[in-house]
């Protein structure tokens, strides 16, 4: 009598199956005997094949699959781990195979929601708490019944946070002279005199984010489909747009920024509104009335009463800044202004000098005027 083991190497059985080994033990003077066992060699690991439904994300995710093994699954589990420290797992979902299962695929679908919002009352089993923005790594792990595991990873990005826009505003470099400033009382009033208003946008993600997927502008933030992507800078997180801004007076320009997770920009927020101040209509044709000698033989001085009206009565009017007389007849002159107030109707005389009303053709006068915007009506 006696015990004793034989181990037989693991590349002695060629393929998978059902083996049947067979011991014959043989005493001294020839007597033998045999015994056999039948026994299952599971030489493969497991397979598995896995997907989620979006690898950047602000909610739940949902992990669809399916795992199987010639002679059966013990367990799938479904892992999320830090991107940056594989150790650091931040949720397990076991799900435990009752039978020996199949070869076929379809019997071990798998389906497994990944937590990524809080849900469930604080201090109950069934509380979870949100998964923190970052970069993580779902790992799908099929166990068979001897034990060889197959891992399946996928890379996921979770973003919760809305981008961030620094500033809005309008781009002075590009709208050059179509730019107008003038006091009003100790209040700097800034004008425009074109509908197509550059600006430039600042914007960013936050720093576990998703990153910037689009930037977009409206001037009427009613509905989204009223908003219209703007050429924006990932590298320097900087975007510009000309908008048209189809207004008389003061109007608001709205910007929006939407990350790869969905996550949307409050376009109500202080940074996210710039505002422009257009006018486009010319003053009125001005009136003017020549009180004193006519221009035949003019050799006097000649008083000259101007009436000048800024923008229709319907329209916003920055107010007359500057009545002049640019001709005398034929004569081309300078010099003969006033610079006005901001009032939207001026009256005034200007005075022709005898020496720039030698004009022996005849003729009249021409008045310009010009608004606080730069538009000017003769």
């Amino acid at each position: 009598t006696g015990n004793w083991s034989v181990t037989i190497p693991n590349n002695t059985l060629p393929t998978e199956g059902e083996y049947t080994i067979e011991v014959t033990v043989k005493d001294i003077v020839g007597n033998t005997s045999l015994s056999s066992v039948n026994v299952e060699y599971d030489k493969e690991a497991p397979h598995v094949i896995a997907s989620v439904d979006k690898t950047i994300t602000k909610g739940n995710i949902t992990v669809s699959g399916k795992a199987w093994d010639s002679y059966g699954l013990d367990t799938i589990v479904v892992k999320v781990v830090s991107a940056s420290d594989l150790t650091n797992v931040a949720r397990t979902y076991t799900k435990v195979i009752s039978a020996t299962t199949a070869t076929e695929p379809t019997n071990n679908n798998l389906t497994q929601v990944i937590d990524v919002l809080e849900s469930g009352t604080v201090g109950t089993d069934e509380y979870i708490s949100e998964l923190p923005d970052g970069n993580y790594k779902v790992q799908i792990i099929a166990k068979d019944k001897v034990g060889k595991k197959s891992i399946q990873t996928i890379d996921i990005t979770v973003d919760k946070a809305a981008p961030t826009i620094n500033s809005v505003v309008v781009d002075d470099d590009k709208i050059g002279t179509n730019k107008h400033t003038y006091m009003d009382g100790e209040t700097e009033i800034v004008v425009y005199n074109n509908k197509q208003i550059p600006i430039k946008v600042s914007a960013n993600d936050n720093a576990k984010g998703s990153g910037i997927k689009s930037v977009s502008y409206s001037t009427d933030k009613t509905d989204d489909k009223n908003y219209t992507e703007l050429v924006f800078d990932k590298g320097t997180n900087t975007g510009n747009a000309s908008v048209t801004c189809d207004w008389q007076g003061l109007g608001s320009i709205y910007i929006k920024v939407e990350d790869n997770a969905g996550n949307v920009s409050d376009p109500e927020s202080n940074t996210a509104v710039t505002t422009a101040r257009i006018d486009t209509i010319a003053p009125e044709k001005p009136t003017s009335d020549i009180t004193g000698t006519k221009l035949v033989n003019g050799k006097n001085d000649i008083p000259v009463k101007i009436t000048a009206v800024d923008g229709s009565a319907t329209s916003y009017k920055s107010g007359i800044a500057k009545v002049e007389i640019v001709k005398v007849g034929s004569n081309n002159i300078t010099g003969i202004s006033a610079t006005t107030g901001t009032n939207n109707e001026y009256s005034l005389t200007l005075t022709i000098p005898k020496d720039e009303n030698d004009n022996p053709s005849g003729g009249g006068v021409v008045v310009k005027v010009t608004d606080k915007a730069g538009n000017t009506t003769e």
